[in-house]
């Protein structure tokens, strides 16, 4: 921040950020770890904030793009988790499962040149959802059993990468949610789910709507 001969106040945008970051930081309980969004990684850097003190969530990059950001952010010695190619809230027509079932947090390294990253800063994933298009009447069938992918996926090791060695699983997994009362949405094209389907009579279903 600089004060200039014509008393105009110039705010850094990084500077700002960084400077809110170390305070917000400084009254925190020093044993609780720290997350920010990948835009406190560039703030961070102004303001000394060490490696120790905040973990960098890279939510940004579309399904590839993001790798640059986690090799930097990694490189430079902080903690990283990834989001950006798993927001469930961008929705496409099929199979869009699969893709999420083909992304690693670790990815980033098969390409990252020098011996100076740790692997161990690569925490792991979060599945994230922005709620504009997303209320209580579609929640839970958005959410399931898209999100299975990318669970099973963080939990996995890195060989498995075969979506189709796991769709039999995933419309296993759907139908068991589906019997303990989570709404779900069909993963794999036509199918259904025994014993889980409630249709009302007619009447039933036309006295609900109109009381």
């Amino acid at each position: 921040m600089t004060l200039d001969n014509y008393d105009f106040l110039t705010l850094d945008g990084d500077k700002l950020q960084g400077y809110y970051l170390k305070h917000l930081i400084d009254v925190m309980p020093k044993e609780r770890k720290k997350i920010a969004w990948e835009e406190a990684f560039n703030a961070a850097k102004h303001w000394n904030i060490s490696t120790d003190e905040l973990i960098i969530n890279v939510w940004k990059g579309g399904d590839y793009e993001w790798q640059y950001t986690m090799e930097n952010i990694v490189r430079q010695g902080y903690k990283a988790i990834l989001s950006a190619p798993w927001y469930l809230n961008y929705i496409s027509y099929g199979r869009d499962w699969t893709k999420y079932y083909t992304q690693d947090p670790h990815t980033f390294l098969n390409y990252a040149s020098g011996n100076d990253i740790s692997r161990e800063n690569v925490i792991g994933g979060q599945v994230c959802m922005w709620m504009e298009f997303i209320d209580e009447s579609n929640l839970e069938p958005t959410l399931w059993p898209r999100a299975s992918s990318p669970a099973e996926k963080l939990w996995s090791s890195a060989e498995m990468t075969d979506w189709k060695k796991a769709e039999a699983r995933f419309e296993h997994h759907r139908c068991r949610m589906s019997r303990r009362g989570i709404k779900t949405q069909p993963n794999s094209g036509p199918g259904s789910c025994r014993g889980t389907m409630k249709i009302k009579p007619p009447y039933e279903a036309a006295q609900q709507y109109f009381n």
